[in-house]
């Protein structure tokens, strides 16, 4: 119990190489940890400008759906294949559909890196 009161005020970060292979308008899934184990699979993306965002690939209406990575829905839009709900990258609140928004992480790009806070 107090493990996870403390994990409250925790954060970690993770440094994934290879920023520079990550297109305009793309998304690419990787794995944080231990996925038996209570590890995060993560939709990376990067917007037209250029910007880089973290989204969890978990979809919120919890039939268990999972963003798709590849190209995004006009260029900033996440999807989920089951419903064919939209999610945008920025703030990852849904732009077609009725679910609720998905979880976002801090991400940063430096020195052709992904360092993404949770």
């Amino acid at each position: 119990m107090l493990s996870k009161f403390l994990k409250l005020f925790r954060k970690a970060t993770v440094v994934v190489p290879g920023a520079d292979k990550l297109a305009k308008g793309e998304a690419r899934t990787i794995q944080v940890g231990d996925g038996l184990a209570g590890g995060k699979q993560i939709l990376l993306c990067r917007s037209p400008e250029g910007q880089v965002y973290a989204l969890d690939t978990h979809c919120p209406h919890d039939e268990g759906g999972k963003l798709l990575a590849g190209p995004l829905f006009g260029g900033d839009k996440a999807v989920c294949p089951l419903h064919n709900f939209h999610f945008d990258v920025r703030t990852g609140k849904v732009d077609k559909g009725t679910c609720k928004s998905a979880i976002t992480y801090n991400i940063k790009e430096k020195n052709g890196e992904f360092h993404i806070t949770f």
